[in-house]
């Protein structure tokens, strides 16, 4: 392995009532700056890295970070899971359960009979229907005003209770 060794810096030029007293930074063993705001020690670094000096330091973070990818996605794994349930009982506090019984009357959507177009200004809700039976699944077998059977069946998501 390379080792490569930063020359002194020269001492800091600016004036002492600048700068920041609660910082003091080792490599120029003075006050003012910290590491990471240093700029001479930051070029000394860069031009390292252009002439490959700290590769080998690049080579190790690389096969640490291949060690900790798995635990990584285990930890993302359980993020995903946690956000996950918490949207299921935000949006399940949110939904209402709708069922309907025989004998229950409802309207049912318009725009989900597509029996024809009505225009904007038309009723929203058609009806009343009476339920004859529940077939399961929220899907429904309905009876119009004159007692007749229709010949297909309505998803709950279309129907609405009527009060009468």
């Amino acid at each position: 392995m390379d080792t490569v060794e930063f020359k002194a810096p020269p001492p800091m030029t600016s004036s002492t009532k600048g700068r920041n007293k609660s910082k003091f930074y080792e490599f120029h063993d003075d006050k003012g700056h910290t590491t990471n705001e240093c700029i001479h020690l930051r070029k000394q670094i860069e031009e390292a890295v252009k002439l490959g000096h700290l590769a080998h330091l690049n080579d190790e973070s690389l096969l640490l970070n291949l060690d900790m990818l798995e635990e990584r996605r285990e930890r993302a794994a359980i993020r995903e899971a946690k956000s996950k349930a918490k949207m299921e009982i935000y949006y399940n506090a949110k939904v209402h359960n709708t069922s309907f019984k025989p004998g229950d009357f409802v309207y049912w959507n318009n725009d989900a009979s597509q029996a024809e177009d009505i225009g904007m200004l038309g009723p929203k809700w058609e009806g009343p229907y009476e339920v004859v039976e529940a077939l399961g699944k929220g899907t429904y077998k309905l009876r119009n005003g004159s007692g007749d059977i229709l010949p297909w069946t309505w998803n709950v998501r279309n129907l609405k209770k009527c009060y009468i």
